[in-house]
Parts: C-alpha cells; sequence; structure tokens
C-alpha cells in the first residue's frame, strides 16, 4: 500500500496547525497534532494509479451495491472494472471523487473549473460541498485553502467529460434490505434497485431520494 507523504499546510480557523497527506488528498492532523496516517479510506486505490486518455473512455458507470452497508462504489469504465484510482493529465481520480459527482449532478449543480491558487491543480469537491456552494475551497492536493469571487462547486471529472443532467422519473421505489445504485455518466440514467425514481421509501417513510442520498453522503470528503 502506499505511504503517506504528510506536511504542513497551514492553520484550522482555530489556530491549530493542519497537515495534509499528498499522496491520498487527506487530512492528517487531529487537534493541531500531526498523525503517523492520513484518514483516507480508500489508500489501496492510490497504489500506482491508473492513467487513462478520455479520449478513450466511452462509458463510465458508478455502482453502489448497497447504499444501506457502504459507500464504497464499484467504477466501471468502457464496462469494465476499475479497481484503482484514475489518472487523467493532471488530475488523480479516487472513489470519494466519483461519488461527489454523482451528488453534484443528482441536485443538476453546474460545475465550475476551479484551480487551487497555491498549486495550481484543478479542485473536485466532495460530501457536504458536492452540493453547497461555496467560496472558500480545501484543495485536495495540497491541504491549503483558497477563495474564489463566486461560491461554486467543482469536479474534476467535468473537466474532462461532457456530462448530461440527472433526469428523474416521478416514481417511488420501495426499498427492503438491498439499496442498489447504478449511475451512468454519460446518459444521466439513475437506477435503483433496477428501477428509475426519485422517491423511495424506507422504514414505512417516502423520502425524495436526492435528499436521502444529500444526508448520506455529507460526510464522504
Amino acid at each position: 500500500m502506499s505511504k503517506c507523504n504528510i506536511k504542513a499546510c497551514g492553520n484550522e480557523s482555530n489556530g491549530d496547525l493542519r497537515y495534509w497527506c499528498l499522496t491520498h488528498k487527506d487530512i492528517a492532523s487531529k487537534d493541531g497534532k500531526e498523525l503517523q496516517e492520513c484518514l483516507c479510506k480508500y489508500k489501496d486505490v492510490y497504489e500506482e494509479p491508473r492513467i487513462i486518455n478520455p479520449k478513450e473512455v466511452k462509458s463510465i458507470k458508478i455502482i453502489y451495491e448497497n447504499v444501506l452497508e457502504n459507500l464504497r462504489p464499484v467504477i466501471m469504465i468502457n464496462e469494465k472494472e476499475e479497481k484503482k484510482a484514475l489518472k487523467i493529465e493532471k488530475s488523480v481520480i479516487d472513489f470519494k471523487d466519483f461519488g461527489g459527482l454523482f451528488i453534484s449532478k443528482l441536485n443538476n449543480i453546474d460545475l465550475i473549473p476551479s484551480y487551487c491558487t497555491y498549486c495550481n491543480m484543478p479542485h473536485t469537491d466532495d460530501g457536504l460541498f458536492a452540493y453547497t456552494p461555496h467560496a472558500k475551497h480545501l484543495c485536495q492536493y495540497c491541504g491549503y485553502f483558497y477563495r474564489v469571487d463566486e461560491p461554486n462547486i467543482g469536479n474534476e471529472l467535468a473537466l474532462y467529460f461532457n456530462i448530461p443532467k440527472v433526469e428523474m422519473k416521478d416514481n417511488i421505489i420501495e426499498l427492503k434490505n438491498i439499496f442498489k445504485i447504478e449511475y451512468d455518466l454519460f446518459n444521466g440514467l439513475v437506477l435503483v434497485n433496477g428501477q428509475m425514481g426519485d422517491k423511495i421509501k424506507i422504514d414505512n417513510k417516502v423520502l425524495f431520494l436526492r435528499d436521502y442520498l444529500n444526508d448520506v453522503f455529507k460526510d464522504e470528503y
């Protein structure tokens, strides 16, 4: 497994030092103290990221086998499962970045190209920030915060691919033990347990799919 490369990168709002892992694009400090390893959940995917040419990509699908159990997706590119992070030009895309794109498009977000003013790397917003426009961005590549003039949301995948809006169908899908999501980036199709629908019924409650998933994904930074 690839080793963490941790460096200090400024201060938190309370004055505590912040440490960042340049290898795994994640926080590596707690209460102002440097951790021995960063908090990235998907360290295994960073071992020898696969280089791909965006012009050779014909299809991308994100599959969550059961959202009720975990949020680690299966990524299918050209109908083949990808188990590593992807290197696309300057970008390194990992599983949480795919999830950020899914949530952004589910919320009909217009993704704006954004680049860190410290390292000039492109920016991706994940979790809560994938559906909440903001002017202060945390760069995943260098760990510094930077500001933009107008609040926005970015995702690096949108720099390389033309990704349409998600089209939702007025339909209620009842869930029991399985909550499988299949998202086809290139046609905007989202299936829940093989069906199209904008609402789910879970524990006898009817909820909007978008609102439910916003809450589920909010901590997937």
